[in-house]
């Protein structure tokens, strides 16, 4: 198996960053929303990645966070 290593790294590199973006513990209004477009944004960059194309990684990685967002945000109201 051959992979991309222009687009291994970012990826490596965006897991704990987005990982991050909520802290268990906390009362945060918006979690929902932000693990829904982190989540939808790896599965689209993620999909991508597995085909090698790093536009459509990029492309996938938008839409998916949008989506995901979109989605988490009916949890939150």
């Amino acid at each position: 198996m051959k992979f991309n290593t222009k687009l291994v790294l970012p990826l490596l590199i965006s897991i704990p960053l987005l990982a991050g973006c909520v802290t268990p513990g906390e009362d945060d209004p918006n979690a929902a929303t932000k693990q829904g477009a982190a989540g939808g944004a790896l599965l689209g960059l993620t999909m991508g990645a597995l085909i090698g194309d790093p536009e459509l990684a990029v492309k996938g990685a938008i839409a998916g966070g949008v989506a995901g967002g979109v989605a988490g945000s009916s949890l939150d109201l």
